[in-house]
């Protein structure tokens, strides 16, 4: 992938995963960094259709981009809605496991719908950040 910036900076020297190569469009020497690969990306959902489709409410940032480049995609929905296919963030085919649970990504939060609980996440940093008992007080 090509990236304008760092052409000259000596950041090319000593990372491996980039190289300068010429454009394919303009002929000018730009950086070209390696793509990712990730083991598993774990995506966050607002819903899964019949179908195994994901949908996310608002804007999916670039969970679709990250599923798509991973080699197993797991998704985290609270539930399971009659949808339109063809409004999916992310089709079935991408997805390799599809998790329902109704607390979605409590106490944090996604997107616009789904937001963090900060009296939770705040307990938890008060008790050192460790301790995930301070979490039980699960919302209804």
């Amino acid at each position: 992938m090509p990236v304008p910036s760092s052409l000259r900076s000596d950041i090319v020297e000593v990372n491996p995963w980039l190289r300068i190569a010429d454009d394919p469009f303009t002929g000018e020497p730009v950086v070209h960094v390696r793509a990712l690969r990730p083991d598993v990306a774990l995506v966050q959902g607002s819903a899964v259709d019949a179908r195994g489709n994901i949908h996310i409410d608002g804007d999916p940032a670039i969970d679709a981009l990250v599923a798509k480049a991973a080699r197993r995609v797991v998704v985290s929905v609270p539930v399971e809605e009659d949808r339109d296919p063809a409004r999916a963030a992310l089709s079935r085919v991408w997805v390799d496991e599809v998790v329902l649970d109704p607390q979605g990504p409590w106490p944090t939060g996604s997107g616009a719908h789904m937001v963090a609980d900060v009296r939770a996440v705040g307990r938890w940093i008060k008790a050192g950040g460790e301790d995930l008992s301070v979490l039980a007080e699960v919302p209804s």
